[in-house]
């Protein structure tokens, strides 16, 4: 074998061998990138339930203390009264803002579709 002959055959053996490291190079870098997309798609959809959560938390919070509020006689105690007619107010107006807040931000910048929570049905059947 002559010398160039042994060069071309070393030559077309290296870029045998660079091809199959390139695909292999690629594969790596879309598995990466797939799974770096479902991350993202995860991390929209718990923000969109930590959203909700948020909202339902608030509102159970006003309730509560609104229940508070009528089980205490205002003419023998007007401070617990008072009080539990402050956190009431305080935590509706925090549902309501956050609620408000929260529907613009996502009517603004909504998910892609295949990120979006899709809500469960209220029909109990």
């Amino acid at each position: 074998m002559t010398v160039s002959a042994f060069q071309s055959q070393s030559m077309r053996v290296l870029m045998d061998a660079q091809r199959i490291n390139l695909n292999a190079v690629y594969r790596v870098h879309w598995l990466r990138a797939k799974a770096q997309k479902a991350r993202w798609i995860e991390e929209l959809q718990c923000l969109q339930i930590e959203m909700e959560s948020a909202v339902r938390f608030f509102q159970h919070q006003g309730q509560f203390w609104k229940e508070k509020q009528e089980l205490i006689d205002p003419r023998s105690q007007p401070g617990h009264a008072a009080w539990a007619a402050r956190q009431s107010a305080m935590w509706h107006s925090m549902a309501m803002q956050t609620d408000s807040r929260f529907k613009d931000l996502l009517q603004r910048h909504p998910p892609p579709d295949f990120a979006k929570v899709i809500p469960p049905s209220s029909n109990s059947s």
